[in-house]
């Protein structure tokens, strides 16, 4: 009887338990359809690739990891140097993968220029934690390439305009080859340019390898012989891969006078001293005036750099109105103030037509010469004062000065160097 009655109650129990994870198991939700996207690789590094040329693909493969479609929109390749890696296959873009199914895209690097690249490989899809999955791409085009520079004008514009020039006078200016690249550059030839130009290669420019960041400098001569307008070029041949450049060539003009002017004396510099250390980055530039014989106006061209060829430098003009001791930077306000102190004290009915007069000049000056913040001052002596402020710091500067007589007579000054503080 009590064995019957606990096997009795033994089964109840067991029912119970039954009937009540039978009742839990029923509360449990099924979980929430969702995609979930993941990608084979966050990153991907390309490593050195020769410019002009491909990496060669690598595979991304897109897993949906969700229980239901992933939604994928249109796979795109962003950042500033997305140009240089390629999408050249894409089997995901406006697809739909389903659950535990991929997709694959192909990317390459295809490097134009010797320089360090990354973009980024964006996937938008419907996955609500992930609605954008990003994957960096990286790459380093190799290569050599040449930059030109030369110190007349801009320097980068492959044009060296060496301007009015006497006949007997001669003008030599710089031209500076460089690697930027980050392989070596071989030069193979110069081609040199007719007379009145002349190539003066003395570095053996014509056949050298420049490692990166390296440079190499030829002078080019001019030597009117007639009073005619010239124009050359000089071609420089390398390796470079970039396309149209394996040759680059610059341009030259210049322009012969007649012989029967006189020509001004050279500039004296005087401040900074040569060699000069400690020099402010504010520099009040001094040099004595030139002399010239048919008192010509002279323009004064002065010229500063950080390297001694003037490549790159900056060049500043000062006009000086023959003998008479009155000169202006390209504001010519100077020039100005001097013209209403002298009217002030004429009588009054000339007064203003005077000022009209001196209006007038003071415009035309400062048409022609243009306008700069820089000071200008005059001394109680034959000498020439060019403030220029904004130099760098702990650099070494050197600078000239050109007096030009806008006839052809040209005269240069000795090169002196400073450092600054």
């Amino acid at each position: 009887m009590v064995r019957g009655v606990m096997r009795g109650l033994i089964i109840a129990i067991i029912s119970t338990g039954s009937l009540c994870l039978g009742g839990l198991a029923s509360a449990i939700p099924p979980p929430e359809p969702t995609a979930n996207i993941s990608v084979d690789a966050g990153s991907v590094a390309f490593g050195n690739v020769v410019v002009h040329s491909s990496s060669g693909a690598v595979t991304l493969t897109v897993t949906n990891n969700g229980n239901v479609g992933l939604e994928i929109d249109i796979v795109v390749i962003n950042g500033t140097d997305a140009s240089e890696f390629i999408k050249s296959v894409d089997n995901c873009s406006s697809q739909t993968v389903l659950p535990a199914s991929t997709c694959t895209v192909d990317v390459s690097f295809d490097p134009v220029v010797s320089l360090a690249k990354t973009a980024v490989l964006s996937i938008p899809s419907n996955d609500p934690e992930t609605p954008v999955f990003d994957v960096s791409l990286s790459g380093i085009g190799e290569g050599s390439d040449i930059t030109v520079l030369d110190a007349v004008g801009g320097s980068g514009d492959l044009t060296m305009d060496f301007g009015d020039l006497m006949v007997g006078l001669d003008l030599q200016r710089a031209v500076e080859i460089t690697n930027d690249g980050n392989v070596d550059l071989n030069i193979t030839n110069i081609t040199p340019s007719g007379a009145p130009f002349s190539l003066v290669d003395t570095n053996g420019c014509s056949n050298i390898t420049l490692a990166p960041s390296e440079s190499c400098v030829v002078y080019i001569t001019y030597v009117p012989d007639n009073n005619v307008t010239s124009s050359d070029s000089i071609i420089i041949w390398s390796d470079d891969p970039d396309a149209g450049e394996t040759s680059v060539t610059v341009s030259l003009a210049g322009m012969g006078w007649p012989d029967t002017n006189s020509v001004p004396t050279a500039p004296v510099l005087e401040n900074p001293g040569d060699g000069q250390t400690g020099v402010s980055l504010t520099v009040d530039f001094k040099w004595k005036e030139s002399t010239d014989n048919d008192n010509d106006t002279l323009t004064y061209y002065l010229h500063y750099s950080d390297n001694q060829e003037f490549i790159g430098g900056t060049v500043d003009q000062v006009a000086f109105l023959g003998n008479k001791g009155i000169y202006f930077s390209y504001s010519g306000l100077g020039f100005l103030m001097m013209g209403l102190v002298f009217a002030a004290g004429e009588k009054r009915k000339r007064i203003i037509p005077l000022l009209i007069f001196m209006a007038i000049l003071t415009g035309m000056l400062m048409v022609s010469c243009g306008y700069s913040e820089e000071s200008s001052s005059s001394t109680p002596s034959d000498s020439i004062t060019q403030q220029v402020s904004g130099l760098s710091a702990s650099t070494t500067y050197y600078w000239k000065v050109v007096a030009d007589d806008g006839k052809g007579g040209m005269a240069e000054s000795s090169v002196r160097s400073f450092t600054t503080q």
